[in-house]
């Protein structure tokens, strides 16, 4: 069970990867096995995030935290600290995530876990992306990545490059966007990572639609792709950020009723989640695609 939980986890399957977490975490509390129970709490946690699920989410964290704590395993107060700090980021909270993170890295670094330390690299600057703090973005995944090519891994390279992507469209660069987004969506593909994929294809998208002139059929291929690999495997975080891309798209393509739906959607997302930022941004959406079904202005 404890596996199955990891495997679903690593796959981006969060339904399947919590109902396994959630029953291991009690047989490791039974059996007394603290390392243990507070890893796949740490799991349990990141499951629920990607579900959507944030108070379930940081209710799991704190228990991994707290029980990784009595135990003095690095490796697992490591990884412990690095999933609150996550869950927290991907809801939007970086109070609470960077002080987290900022653990995480310094016990990976006492302990010598370089592989530990590119992953809470990449969901750092994820975090900071999610939250417009690009600089701090950069920093982060461009050193993920060359903790990555240090220790030789593509373990969800396509997605943390991707995410590099968006920094460099995010700063105008959007040549470089272009060729970072096409080679993640090539990476991930070819390591069979699909939830990476799912990612890289959304960034592929809002790239291809910076462009000029946009590649609005392009784009809006690949962010449906994006859009079913998520609706598939119930990733509500992701799929929250893919519709609002969806409705951008479709308003450049001038179909605002659809895009006025793909807004919707993603509003009532990010509304469940309690995403505060999507969800101010899928509004300004939804006022500028009001604003301009006048003028016919595009919305991005």
């Amino acid at each position: 069970m404890n596996l199955l939980a990891r495997i679903h986890c690593l796959r981006g399957e969060p339904r399947e990867a919590s109902k396994y977490a959630a029953r291991n975490v009690e047989q490791m509390h039974k059996v007394g096995n603290q390392i243990e129970e507070a890893a796949i709490a740490g799991v349990l946690a990141f499951a629920y995030g990607l579900h959507g699920r944030f108070s379930q989410a940081v209710e799991a964290a704190h228990r991994g935290v707290e029980v990784a704590q009595k135990t003095e395993h690095l490796p697992t107060i490591a990884a412990c600290f690095m999933f609150r700090a996550v869950a927290h980021g991907w809801h939007g909270d970086l109070e609470a995530a960077v002080p987290d993170f900022e653990q995480a890295i310094a016990v990976c670094t006492k302990s010598g876990d370089l592989f530990r330390k590119y992953l809470t690299h990449g969901r750092r600057g994820e975090a900071y992306l999610l939250a417009d703090g690009v600089e701090s973005a950069e920093t982060d995944l461009t050193e993920c990545l060359a903790l990555g090519d240090q220790i030789g891994t593509s373990f969800h390279r396509g997605a943390f490059q991707a995410l590099l992507a968006k920094v460099r469209l995010q700063q105008g660069d959007v040549e470089r966007a272009l060729r970072l987004s096409e080679e993640a969506v090539k990476i991930a593909t070819d390591t069979a990572q699909t939830w990476s994929r799912s990612i890289a294809l959304r960034i592929r998208a809002e790239a291809l639609l910076a462009a000029d002139p946009p590649h609005l059929t392009a784009a809006e291929e690949a962010v449906r792709d994006a859009i079913e690999i998520q609706k598939q495997r119930e990733c509500r975080c992701d799929l929250a950020w893919s519709q609002l891309v969806l409705g951008y798209v479709l308003a450049a393509k001038g179909e605002p009723e659809d895009a006025r739906k793909a807004f919707d959607t993603a509003a009532q997302m990010f509304e469940g989640a309690g995403i505060a930022q999507g969800r101010d941004k899928t509004a300004a959406a939804r006022d500028v695609l009001g604003q301009t079904r006048k003028s016919g202005a595009a919305v991005h």
